[in-house]
């Protein structure tokens, strides 16, 4: 077993290092698309004045925002009432086209 370890030592690190670098890339990438926040309807609430701290913070316009919660909620032109609950995006990856992610099904 020396004799192995001797020899294919730089290896079988290398593979175990890669190995444990891929499974934590992997882990991470998920855990960061996947966040959101909810958020409860209160009185006098729109869809607008919910999306637009968040279209300011990810630098998009609103109604994109707007339209990504209508369809992420399946709202199909529902109004909201106060005590909803409502799916918001919360974390995009700053290398990331938040566009995109504000699109994602």
């Amino acid at each position: 077993m020396s004799h192995v370890w001797k020899k294919y030592s730089f290896v079988i690190l290398f593979v175990a290092t890669s190995f444990l670098m891929c499974m934590y890339i992997i882990n991470t990438d998920s855990d960061n698309l996947d966040k959101q926040v909810i958020v409860k309807v209160q009185e006098g609430d729109t869809l607008w004045s919910i999306a637009k701290p968040y279209a300011e913070s990810f630098g998009v316009n609103t109604s994109s925002v707007v339209q990504w919660i209508e369809r992420e909620n399946q709202l199909n032109g529902l109004p909201i009432k106060d005590g909803d609950q409502l799916v918001i995006p919360a974390v995009f990856s700053k290398d990331r086209d938040v566009e995109v992610a504000l699109e994602r099904e």
